[in-house]
């Protein structure tokens, strides 16, 4: 045998047992890569709804509203005040936000019973759902402790001041503020998947699922920029943003006045203007109530399509 016809035969058989490697190893990924839990986005949507603590907590809302308007805090610093004044509109936006959850709530536990994962990639996206549906339990549970401890009718009238009231609502503020963050980024995670994994049904319909991710990104913004106000945006303006966003929803999903089935032409239409106007960037625009601005600051070939967005779709 020639040395160069060995050297040949090294090579094949290097080869082969690289060949052989790579197809072991893509194998072991596929048999053990994690698999993520189809019933997970159901469950955990489902028991988030009916939730007693949860409920308690976001009931409270109201309460807090009506404490803060009620009570004199005229001694307090201007800051303090400041502060107090965000506080207002911060319950209020809270509310509506809930109120757009609260609606989407029938579309979400009708069809997330019926998912799959289309791209190998509903995994990822799964587990952040489920670890941010245990966070908000968790912290819903630390809001109700709170409540309890602090802010009962009857351990507030032992206060002897304004300014240690404030005090103990400012404290709450901590923790709801990562209550809801936790809610807004389940949500988003949520719709992501309704969008995305859902299988196609009647209920499950392209137009239906740009409702449940519109109503979700552009509340997840909203609460975001409230949640970490720095004085940039103005709190009217998200206070607007989050009354829109309650009318979109009680447009398109509550009271929609016509199924996507039944005219899917004009529907698809309007969803179509998305092709040409980003979908996040329109989202950004509704979640400080500047679309009007936005649309009008794109070219004069957008513009168009954005106006159709308005007048159609965010703003019917």
């Amino acid at each position: 045998m020639s040395k160069s016809t060995f050297i040949n035969k090294k090579v094949l058989l290097a080869m082969v047992i690289i060949i052989a490697l790579v197809g072991i190893g893509v194998g072991a990924y596929f048999i053990f890569k994690p698999k993520p839990d189809l019933k997970a986005p159901f469950e955990n949507t489902y028991s988030l709804y009916n939730n007693e603590t949860y409920a308690d907590v976001l009931e409270f809302n109201q309460n807090l509203i009506d404490i803060l308007n009620t009570t004199d805090f005229s001694t307090l610093s201007d800051e303090e005040k400041d502060s107090i004044q965000v506080s207002k509109y911060k319950y209020q936006i809270f509310s509506d936000l809930q109120n757009a959850y609260n609606s989407i709530e029938e579309t979400l536990t009708k069809n997330l019973l019926f998912i799959e994962d289309k791209d190998n990639l509903l995994y990822k996206i799964q587990q952040s759902a489920t670890k941010n549906y245990e966070n908000i339990i968790e912290s819903a549970d630390e809001c109700k402790n709170y409540i309890n401890s602090y802010l009962k009718p009857q351990i507030i009238e032992t206060y002897q001041s304004s300014e240690i009231l404030w005090q103990k609502i400012d404290n709450y503020n901590n923790f709801y503020n990562q209550l809801f963050t936790s809610i807004s980024l389940f949500y988003s995670d949520i719709g992501d998947i309704f969008y995305t994994y859902s299988v196609d049904t009647i209920n499950a319909n392209r137009y239906t699922k740009y409702n449940i991710l519109t109503t979700v990104k552009w509340a997840e913004k909203t609460a975001n920029l409230i949640i970490n106000y720095s004085g940039e945006n103005n709190p009217e303006d998200l206070l607007n943003a989050s009354q829109s966003l309650k009318n979109f929803v009680n447009k398109n999903i509550v009271n929609p006045t016509n199924e996507y089935f039944q005219d899917a032409d004009y529907y698809n239409y309007v969803l179509d203007c998305f092709n040409y106007v980003d979908f996040n960037d329109c989202i950004t625009a509704l979640a400080c109530n500047n679309f009007i601005s936005y649309a009008n600051g794109l070219s004069d070939d957008l513009i168009k399509y954005a106006t159709v967005l308005q007048v159609n779709y965010f703003m019917v």
